[in-house]
């Protein structure tokens, strides 16, 4: 278990017994926004203020890789599904993909106007969403690096946060707005809108994800205490306006 508070520090637990096993070194040269384990638990992930994505042993500690980008903000980092890819967002408004086990750059994902706030790969591995400040989300091939489509229709509000359901035939997306917030949910198949809910204010942060098995969506909000929960009609949802 990884964990970092604020300040410099990223340490790593037992998350058996709830022992502290390290404490990641060398890792002052910027302020940590995002952790992320890869899938096999062998190597752990960070991003920074510097714009560099480290990446660490997962057993000792030491520094295998610094990722550089362009010298913004590293705000969220995430391994695909296989390991062998990891994609980082920045505040400059691109992404990047590299190799996950040598650190060689893949891809550079250009076109935004905005923040990348959040990433999500999808179950398959082979599209990474994105999603920006510039109110869309945008979906890309795992290997050519190229757009693959653009989604939009938030009325309002700022993109915060993505999640593929574990088949991932649904894609949902956070936005908010002063005290107020939305959830949209897209069908893969044909990346058509099928469903928003209404928040009564920001989701502040993970857990926003699908259950394993059941169309439930779960995300912390409005305020850090509480949660909220949606269900999903799979067989009925159908664009916002639209009537069976």
């Amino acid at each position: 278990m990884a964990g970092w508070s604020v300040g410099w520090e990223v340490r790593v637990w037992d998350g058996s017994n709830g022992k502290l096993l390290y404490e990641v070194e060398g890792h002052r040269e910027g302020l940590k926004l995002s952790v992320a384990w890869s899938p096999d638990g062998r190597q752990l992930a960070t991003g920074q203020t510097d714009g560099i994505v480290r990446v660490w042993d997962g057993h000792s500690g030491q520094l295998v890789h610094k990722l550089e980008g362009d010298q913004s903000h590293a705000w969220s980092v995430d391994w695909s599904p296989d390991g062998t890819r990891l994609a980082a967002g920045t505040t400059s408004g691109t992404a990047r993909i590299w190799d996950g086990s040598s650190g060689k750059l893949y891809h550079v994902l250009e076109g935004r106007t905005n923040w990348v706030r959040s990433i999500a790969w999808s179950p398959d591995g082979t599209q990474l969403a994105t999603s920006s400040l510039d109110r869309t989300v945008r979906l890309w091939d795992r290997n050519s690096g190229m757009l693959l489509y653009t989604l939009e229709g938030y009325t309002e509000g700022r993109n915060h946060l993505l999640a593929w359901s574990a088949d991932g035939m649904w894609l949902a997306a956070s936005a908010y707005k002063g005290d107020r917030g939305e959830v949209y949910i897209w069908h893969t198949p044909n990346w058509e809108l099928r469903a928003t809910f209404p928040m009564s204010g920001l989701i502040h942060g993970k857990p926003f994800a699908w259950h394993p098995d059941q169309p439930l969506l779960i995300a912390p909000g409005p305020v850090r205490s509480e949660f909220s929960l949606w269900q999903l009609d799979v067989d009925n949802a159908r664009p916002p306006g639209e009537h069976a």
